[in-house]
C-alpha cells in the first residue's frame, strides 16, 4: 500500500519503530479496569433486585444487613457510573468505600448468621456470597482505577 504522499522509502525493514510513542502504562491499566468495572456493575444490579426479593420473601422483612447493601448499592453504582465515564476521582472513592464499608462487612455477618442459625437456607447463603464476591470485586477495581488516576507527579525534595 503506497503512502499518503507518495512511494514509501525503501531500505526499512520494519525495525525503525523504537521512535514511535507508546501508551503509558496507567492508560492501559485505566482502561482494563474500567472494563471490569462495567461487568462488576452489569452484576452488581441483578444481584441487587434479586437480594430485595429474597429478604422480601424469605425473611419476610429486610434484615439490617441486605438494607445496608442495598443502601451502598443505590449510592455505588450511579457514583460507579458516573465516575468511569468522567475519571472522577472521588465519585469512584465513594464507589470503593460502598462497596467495602456498606457491602462487604454487612454481608459477612450476613453470611455468618445465615451458616450458624439457618443451615438449610442454601439460597440465601449463596446470594450473599455471590453480594460479597462482586463487592469485593467493585472494590478492588475501584482502588486499582483510582491508583491510575492518581497525578503521577510526586514533591521531590532536594
Amino acid at each position: 500500500m503506497a503512502a499518503r504522499y507518495g512511494p514509501r522509502a525503501t531500505g526499512s525493514d520494519g525495525s525503525d519503530y523504537s521512535h514511535r510513542e507508546k501508551v503509558a502504562s496507567h492508560y492501559q491499566q485505566s482502561a482494563l479496569l474500567k472494563r471490569r468495572l462495567v461487568w462488576v456493575l452489569c452484576a452488581q444490579v441483578p444481584l441487587l433486585v434479586f437480594s430485595l426479593l429474597l429478604s422480601g420473601l424469605v425473611y419476610s422483612s429486610i434484615t439490617v444487613p441486605f438494607l445496608l447493601c442495598t443502601i451502598g448499592y443505590l449510592i455505588g453504582i450511579p457514583s460507579a457510573y458516573y465516575a468511569r465515564l468522567r475519571n472522577h476521582f472521588l465519585l469512584m472513592n465513594i464507589y470503593g468505600n460502598c462497596c467495602v464499608v456498606l457491602g462487604v462487612f454487612p454481608m459477612s455477618y450476613q453470611l455468618f448468621h445465615i451458616f450458624h442459625h439457618h443451615t438449610g437456607d442454601y439460597v440465601a447463603f449463596l446470594v450473599g456470597a455471590c453480594i460479597m464476591v462482586v463487592n469485593i470485586a467493585g472494590g478492588l477495581c475501584a482502588r486499582g482505577l483510582m491508583m491510575a488516576w492518581e497525578p503521577a507527579t510526586k514533591n521531590k525534595k532536594n
